[in-house]
């Protein structure tokens, strides 16, 4: 065989996997229970369930799983030391914190955790990587300075002398970094 003929037999194999592949796909949506209901149990990758529901609009042909619209989703970022994290998130900040074969998890309101994991090349976040919305943004920046905490200052922003920024039409907020130099945050929307 020749290049050209060797490119052609291929590009026939391929045509004909994705004429297969896509029979089975009409044949899986044709065999889908019209009442969503009944797909109860049937579960995605990650937990979501494989019915998207009823959708009048679309047509069937281009309907899709809901692969992670029902995801617990969690982030998670790096620090140089679980240890120190530990007792940070733990102690200073007041969270419930667990560790797990090395990796530090934070539990936090709302049923939200976020996964703190150890690097040894870690750089810190110049962004914001954490955010607690508070009542009183006064109290909580009194509370964490009380604790250790020292408040980061911005020549972009025009903050107090407590370190908060009030800036309409933002919430008031105030940055802080934890052991590994990630930034955090507390807030206090607007209307709070």
């Amino acid at each position: 065989m020749v290049d050209g003929e060797v490119r052609d037999e291929r590009a026939a194999r391929a045509g004909a996997l994705g004429e297969s592949v896509a029979h089975e796909v009409e044949q899986t949506l044709q065999a889908a229970p019209a009442d969503p209901g009944a797909a109860v149990g049937r579960r995605g990758l990650f937990g979501g369930t494989l019915d998207p529901g009823p959708m009048p609009d679309v047509p069937r042909e281009r309907r899709t799983a809901a692969m992670l619209g029902d995801s617990k989703g969690f982030s998670g970022y790096s620090v140089d030391d679980i240890e120190g994290a530990k007792g940070f998130y733990g102690e200073t900040l007041g969270l419930r914190v667990s560790e797990d074969n090395g990796l530090l998890t934070l539990h936090l309101a709302g049923d939200t955790d976020v996964l703190l994991y150890p690097k040894e090349n870690h750089e810190a976040a110049t962004f914001t990587v954490l955010n607690f919305p508070v009542d009183d943004i006064d109290r909580a920046v009194d509370e964490l300075a009380a604790r250790g905490v020292t408040f980061e200052r911005y020549e972009a922003f025009d903050q107090d002398a407590k370190g908060i920024a009030r800036e309409a039409p933002g919430p008031s907020i105030a940055w802080f970094k934890d052991p590994a130099g990630n930034i955090i945050s507390v807030l206090q929307p607007n209307g709070m």
